[in-house]
């Protein structure tokens, strides 16, 4: 076997091709151009494709690609790479056309074990004889009489061929600056098993690169499954690229057939950085006073004092002003610009340069003593109304002429008080009586002191008050202004009502005689003392209510017996409970039980006159809550002897 021959030639397949290729590749072979039928007419009937895809990209520090220039927030730099991670995952040539047959194309089957010669193609020309090579062979008959070229029947007129699917994963990461690093890997998405289809080679690349608006160089290294490893060398200065595919055709000395470069043009949209010289946030290129600093509603011009008005026309560029007045302020609103205003806070007239004369006496008010009242100028804008030297402010009677002396009021009775704080202008009197007679100096005037030749006190009418019962105690604030008495007591007389020995004063019981050594009230026995104590200690009621239980009664039975042998005795009772529960319940469920044990002693024959009752819930504890014992102490109703 040589190179020109091949052996077991068997299998089936598919020849075939478009119905306007054959135009184009006969006019190759015969070294001529394909006429303009053969170039125009469709090479396929019908077709469709789709690619699809999506790109993430990661932006750590997003918020420095941002600004604000012109007006509008949060832009982004657009002359500016802004992610640290680009991943991308895309499906590419998804679809399939569909082809008109041409020639004798025809799907046959081969089976021999004859050595093949395969200079029987080179007798082909042109794809016409191509398809008359083929022929030949399938009507061709071995000596055993079998067919060695089987045609196999294909009544179709047309043929689809898928495009060659595939999905691509790109990675994209920033190492510093222009310095990036990209991966990207594309993988056939057609099945091994499926043949006649065309297919994409499997290929991996890593390229590291710099690249900036004016510059880049890239150095991509790639794994391909039919061409293995290769590395490659390009550049981009301006829109012109230039590179090679595989270094190693410029370094191998042998089996190399060709070297694989390339060059074109790229035309970048460049974006450069925004520029503001003067920092004012508004871009050179809008900005109509380029060198100070201003504002976006003036276009970069300034707005010193803020007033809405552009320095350019503002008269006051420091001050806040309005556009009525070219940026002036005028602060008191009286159409008089402060800087020609001589009382820029007061609103005045323009012939006083903005000063106020309230009182209109020609006399503007920072000059004016008065300036609510018309007045003289000799009075600095003050009015002497009765015309006596002495201005009305200062004047004691400024609508009757008088003295200087007397603040500008007359005196008939010639006593040096004037006669309007003369309360007795016909009659001389001392000027610390305001004009008028007090014979007994006790403040009172003689004209309504009931008794003018005696001091007394004013609210007796300057009469002086009693002593009745010569107690050292006036009559006025004596109780008892008949009977003397300590002033301790208001004059009265102390009691012993009791008659036992001790002043009410001093008696805890001052009703029911008691000896002194129990302040004098009667001493309780200490069976009494008992019999109280057992009625206290064995008080039991129902859970929540006011039944008195059983248990209970005896010891207030005693309790009773005990009363009915004190017939001046009161008894005190008085009900508790602990804090569980409702405030207002336990108020009342502690009256109801005070009220409980009275009504028992009421059965038992004791007047109920002769008993107190007292209810106070849970406001009085006499132990804790936060337990169950210091509970139970605070359910209680308590009794004690009580005297009047």
């Amino acid at each position: 076997m040589n190179e020109d021959t091949s052996q077991y030639l068997s299998g089936t397949f598919d020849y075939g091709y478009s119905n306007n290729i054959n135009g184009i590749i006969n006019a190759g072979i015969n070294g001529q151009n394909p006429s303009v039928s053969d170039l125009i007419h469709p090479s396929s009937k019908l077709g469709f494709g789709l690619d699809i895809g999506a790109v993430y990209e990661w932006r750590p520090k997003y918020a420095k690609f941002k600004y604000d220039m012109d007006g509008e927030t949060n832009l982004w730099r657009r002359n500016e790479n802004k992610y640290k991670l680009r991943a991308g995952l895309s499906i590419v040539d998804m679809g399939s056309m569909k082809f008109t047959k041409g020639g004798l194309s025809r799907n046959f089957a081969v089976n021999t074990s004859n050595l093949f010669n395969l200079q029987t193609f080179n007798s082909a020309t042109n794809l016409e004889g191509f398809d008359g090579v083929i022929d030949s062979l399938i009507n061709h008959s071995s000596t055993a009489g079998n067919k060695e070229w089987v045609s196999l029947q294909d009544p179709s007129q047309t043929f689809r061929m898928r495009t060659p699917t595939a999905v691509s994963f790109q990675f994209d990461y920033q190492i510093w600056k222009g310095f990036y690093i990209n991966a990207t890997s594309m993988v056939n998405m057609i099945s091994q098993g499926k043949d006649t289809k065309v297919k994409t080679a499997n290929q991996f690349s890593i390229t590291p690169s710099f690249d900036s608006p004016y510059f880049g160089l890239y150095m991509p290294i790639s794994m391909n499954q039919y061409s293995g490893m290769k590395y490659g060398l390009a550049t981009r200065i301006g829109p012109l690229v230039l590179g090679i595919t595989d270094m190693k055709t410029l370094l191998a000395k042998d089996k190399i057939s060709g070297i694989e470069f390339y060059f074109g043009s790229r035309i970048p949209i460049i974006y450069h950085r925004v520029r503001d010289k003067d920092k004012d946030l508004v871009s050179n290129r809008k900005d109509e006073c380029k060198d100070v600093p201003g504002i976006w509603a003036f276009k970069g011009c300034p707005d010193t004092d803020n007033d809405g008005i552009p320095d350019s026309d503002d008269e006051c560029v420091n001050e806040p002003g309005t556009p009525e007045f070219k940026g002036c302020p005028d602060t008191d609103g009286d159409k008089i610009i402060d800087k020609k205003d001589a009382c820029p806070t007061v609103a005045g007239l323009k012939e006083y340069k903005g000063c106020p004369d309230t009182d209109g006496d020609k006399i503007i008010d920072s000059e004016d003593a008065c300036p609510t009242v018309a007045g003289l100028k000799e009075y600095k804008g003050c009015p002497d109304t009765d015309g006596d030297k002495i201005i009305d402010s200062e004047d004691a009677c400024p609508t009757v002429a008088g003295l200087i002396a007397l603040k500008g009021c007359p005196d008939r009775d010639a006593d040096g008080v004037a006669d309007d704080a003369d309360g007795c202008p016909d009659n001389a009197g001392p000027k610390e009586n305001k004009g008028c007679p007090d014979k007994d100096a006790d403040g009172i005037y003689d004209f309504i002191d009931e008794c003018p030749d005696v001091a007394g006190p004013q609210e007796n009418r300057g009469c002086p008050y009693k002593d009745t019962d010569g107690d050292k105690i006036l009559d006025k604030d004596d109780d008892c202004p008949t009977l003397a008495g300590p002033s301790a007591n208001r004059g009265c007389p102390y009691k012993d009502s009791d008659n036992d020995g001790l002043l009410d004063k001093d008696d805890d019981c001052p009703n029911t005689p008691g000896p002194k050594s129990n302040k004098g009230c009667p001493v309780i026995e200490q069976a009494v003392i008992e019999v109280l104590k057992t009625a206290f200690d064995n008080l039991e009621f129902e859970v929540s209510k006011d039944v008195i239980l059983e248990g209970s009664k005896l010891s207030l039975s005693e309790l009773a017996e005990v009363l009915k042998k004190k017939p001046t005795w009161k008894l005190e009772i008085t009900g508790h409970t602990d804090s569980q529960g409702d405030d207002t319940a336990n108020m009342l469920l502690s009256k109801k039980r005070a009220e409980a044990v009275k009504a028992y002693l009421v059965s038992q024959g004791i007047d109920a006159s002769r008993f107190i009752t007292l209810y106070f819930g849970e406001t009085k504890p006499i132990s804790t809550n936060e337990t169950a014992e210091g509970r139970q102490k605070n359910r209680r109703v308590e009794m004690k002897v009580v005297f009047d």
